[in-house]
């Protein structure tokens, strides 16, 4: 699933507050995706923003299938 998200990035491109990061920030020695601080000013605006989670192709359909689409174009 990692190697499909790093391509897919619909959620970054969705993302209202641009919270969601394609390449992690490291923080106090971890990756970081998300910049928490930026996503709960828009979901807090919004009563729950969500627009990450709509756009996601994994809740669009079967994983399996999606998962078989992907590894065919990847080659693998």
């Amino acid at each position: 699933m990692p190697d499909f998200c790093d391509r897919c990035n619909a959620c970054v491109r969705a993302c209202p507050a641009q919270a969601i990061y394609i390449t992690p920030k490291r923080e106090n020695s971890r990756e970081v995706h998300i910049d928490y601080t930026k996503c709960a000013v828009v979901f807090s605006r919004t009563l729950g923003c969500s627009v990450c989670v709509k756009e996601c192709t994994f809740t669009k359909g079967s994983y399996e299938r999606i998962k078989r689409a992907y590894e065919k174009v990847a080659g693998r």
